[in-house]
């Protein structure tokens, strides 16, 4: 039974590399929103906060794994748009965007997270 089990994994058909950004970038988003829980607890507290959420580590936590879903996200853009192969304005201006999407929110979370940190 387990064998079949691991026979249907390798069976399975790997997404594309469009199905696999858009999935990057949908967690990349959903990551970053939970960021600003992290955020958050960094905040000053009446009753005193832990060095881990203080010091801003539980938000360095989200910065990494907004990072590496970043990473992933990039390399499902290289092989959705292969660079060399963009002809046109159109074409260019989409995958911009996308580079944008991609870069932005693990920079954002990098830069928030070492500002609520030197408050």
């Amino acid at each position: 039974m387990m064998l079949a089990f691991l026979v249907s994994i390798v069976d399975a058909q790997t997404p594309s590399p469009q199905e696999s950004l858009s999935s990057a970038l949908t967690i990349e988003g959903l990551l970053f929103a939970a960021f600003a829980f992290a955020v958050r607890f960094s905040e000053p507290s009446p009753k005193g906060r832990s060095a881990f959420f203080a010091q801003g580590w539980f938000g360095w936590l989200f910065v990494l794994a907004i990072t590496a879903t970043a990473v992933s996200a990039g390399a499902s853009w290289w092989a959705a748009y292969e660079p060399t192969s963009l002809t046109g304005v159109n074409l260019w201006l989409r995958a911009g965007g996308l580079v944008l999407g991609i870069v932005g929110p693990p920079v954002f979370a990098a830069i928030i997270n070492w500002q609520a940190k030197r408050q």
